[in-house]
């Protein structure tokens, strides 16, 4: 077969593969690297662009805020003392702060004082917006390169990472709730409110107010919904 044969099958078999989630419409090799069309010039999405915003207002946030904002994730006061995942998002919230700071190694301290009593292993890098819920501990594992909005809902053994060799880690908005075992992994943006399955593992964008499901995960459902902020 010609070379010019082969690229016209290898062309065809891209244009009639079943897309994930986020899928493409184009199928040159530049645009799939940098993650697919949809980008202006500066290389970002519309849907990138506006998540940065959001959380370059969200790192105005005092820790005081934060920290208040969090407690609003739960019915009350003592309901947010007796609950484990308010001590993940508390400390996570310490070290975080230390770390801004330019106290990396008693940021450090603390990021380890949360995985040793909570199971949570939550990176003091990581960027997090406010109402952070961490409704089950256990497992959970959120990488120094990842960026997320608020109104996170998180379950146990979720994991939100990067690649190994990304230059950056998953992009969220606003309004994510992942359920039990599901896992967002690589340099892919997520839209605003959106759910992510049982044990689901997403490796491409995924645009607002969806409904994902499968691995890798793609989209079951599309809704419109008013969240409570």
């Amino acid at each position: 077969m010609s070379n010019e044969n082969k690229s016209q099958v290898g062309h065809a078999c891209e244009a009639n593969s079943t897309g994930a989630v986020g899928e493409r419409t184009s199928v040159n090799k530049s645009q799939r690297e940098v993650g697919g069309p949809r980008r202006n010039e500066h290389g970002k999405t519309t849907m990138e662009s506006q998540i940065l915003a959001k959380l370059k207002q969200y790192s105005r946030w005092s820790f005081l805020q934060l920290l208040k904002s969090d407690i609003r994730c739960y019915p009350n006061l003592l309901h947010a003392v007796f609950h484990l995942g308010f001590y993940a998002a508390l400390f996570y919230r310490i070290s975080h702060l230390l770390y801004k700071k330019k106290l990396s190694f008693p940021g450090l301290i603390f990021q380890l004082l949360s995985q040793i009593t909570t199971g949570a292993e939550i990176s003091r890098k990581a960027e997090i917006g406010p109402y952070l819920g961490v409704l089950h501990p256990s497992g959970i594992h959120i990488g120094p390169k990842a960026r997320i909005g608020a109104w996170l809902r998180i379950c146990e053994n979720c994991s939100i990472i990067h690649g190994y060799g990304d230059s950056t880690g998953p992009l969220l908005g606003d309004h994510i709730f992942l359920t039990a075992g599901s896992k967002i992994f690589g340099d892919v943006v997520v839209g605003d409110n959106v759910e992510v399955g049982l044990n689901s593992v997403v490796t491409k964008d995924v645009m607002p107010n969806s409904t994902v499901f499968g691995v890798p995960a793609r989209i079951v459902s599309k809704f419109k919904r008013q969240r409570n902020t």
